[in-house]
């Protein structure tokens, strides 16, 4: 039982990325090269992880207390400024927290997958009017760094293959 189960969440975790994958505009794939595309964005990379976890990650980056303030600043800012980026976090919890949820047993991954259609096509809306803000918030933080916390912001948002 339990193996069909975490078999149908494989399957839907399958079909999601199938989803996103076929969702995204060819360009941005282009624009990022072949390792492109959803969540590749440096700058949406970072401000998720400035937003969820600010702490810790300006601890590994080593903020001086003027850094700090001054990322602080433009997180701020770029919130005011990007009102989709909160319907997008939002967006991302509700989608996790579905897919968190679990429900439904074999087969039924086929037929959530559907029914967040059109979420991925909201989120692939807010990526498109978010592209540029992302990419300009990266390098207004990055502008703060010295050379070494560069590399540490470079290694941080590498994105994590599983097993490697």
């Amino acid at each position: 039982m339990n193996r069909t189960r975490n078999l149908a969440r494989v399957a839907t975790l399958g079909l999601v990325a199938a989803a996103v994958t076929l969702t995204l505009p060819a360009s941005a794939f282009a624009q990022r090269g072949a390792g492109g595309g959803f969540g590749q964005n440096p700058g949406m990379q970072l401000w998720m992880a400035l937003d969820q976890r600010f702490d810790e990650f300006s601890k590994q980056l080593t903020f001086t207390e003027t850094q700090t303030e001054s990322v602080k600043k433009l997180l701020t800012e770029f919130t005011e400024k990007n009102a989709s980026a909160a319907k997008l976090k939002d967006l991302l919890a509700g989608m996790r927290a579905r897919r968190g949820s679990g429900g439904g047993g074999g087969g039924a991954g086929q037929g959530r997958a559907r029914a967040g259609m059109p979420d991925f096509q909201q989120m692939r809306t807010l990526m498109q009017e978010l592209e540029t803000p992302f990419e300009e918030l990266h390098e207004k933080v990055t502008a703060l760094l010295d050379e070494e916390q560069k590399k540490t912001l470079t290694t941080l948002l590498q994105p994590r293959r599983p097993g490697g």
